[in-house]
């Protein structure tokens, strides 16, 4: 049975990394992720948190701002392990590239969690991109504006049926 508690502490570990993201404070990643987790984002690569970490701190360096919103999480606790599914969308904001300096990305991440010593942290997190709509050299990818093909990860998660 899980507690009120494991869910606030579920939703920090989520909004803490987006705070890490946005405030440019990667070291955050630490109370976010487990330090052997896997970090598949969609358009970017497979990761583990230390190489996340110095991708983000190298292309957010270049960024003049980013702001990432998410929705409530759906959250689903089995004893030490939990699931959840948080939809996002994220602006990412290039001045130099004004007329058109923006990239807005929605979609939603895809979390397995573990109760550890020290809280709960994501041991596996899946980025899904839905849409883009902007300017894609603002981060440097070659993808169109518009929805992405739909795939494996769009459909919902097994787990929100058990529980």
């Amino acid at each position: 049975m899980s507690s009120a508690d494991d869910w606030i502490a579920i939703q920090n570990a989520i909004a803490t990394y987006v705070i890490a993201v946005d405030t440019r404070d990667i070291d955050l990643f630490d109370i976010v992720f487990t330090p052997d987790a896997k970090i598949e984002l969609a358009n970017t690569g497979t990761f583990d948190p230390a190489s996340y970490g110095s991708l983000c701190r190298e292309n957010l360096a270049q960024l003049d701002g980013t702001q990432h919103h998410l929705g409530l999480p759906a959250i689903n606790i089995d004893g030490d392990i939990a699931h959840a599914r948080t939809y996002f969308v994220a602006q990412h904001s290039l001045n130099a590239l004004a007329p058109d300096p923006h990239l807005v990305i929605g979609g939603w991440y895809d979390d397995t969690l573990a109760r550890t010593a020290v809280g709960w942290r994501i041991t596996h997190r899946t980025g899904t991109a839905v849409w883009f709509d902007g300017n894609p050299n603002v981060l440097g990818y070659a993808f169109p504006t518009g929805a992405a093909p739909r795939g494996p990860g769009h459909a919902a998660p097994g787990w929100l049926r058990r529980g």
